[in-house]
């Protein structure tokens, strides 16, 4: 008795590749010294999980800018 392999032509493909909807972000440029990005600094405020203390959260993202 021979095993069959499943054939990757079997599996289902979603009809179109689409990416979802991009989150959009608020935050404050820090830096803009590249020729084409910038680095933007993103703030949370967010309950620590075992005190409850409101703490900050910050993130930083890079950016393109044609400028």
């Amino acid at each position: 008795m021979a095993e069959q392999e499943p054939s990757l032509a079997a599996s289902p493909q979603p009809a179109s590749l689409t990416r979802g909807s991009r989150k959009t972000r608020t935050g404050e440029v820090i830096s803009s010294s590249m020729n084409k990005t910038i680095v933007v600094r993103s703030v949370s405020r967010v309950p620590h999980p075992k005190f409850g203390k409101i703490v900050k959260q910050m993130k930083k993202f890079y950016a393109h800018d044609e400028q």
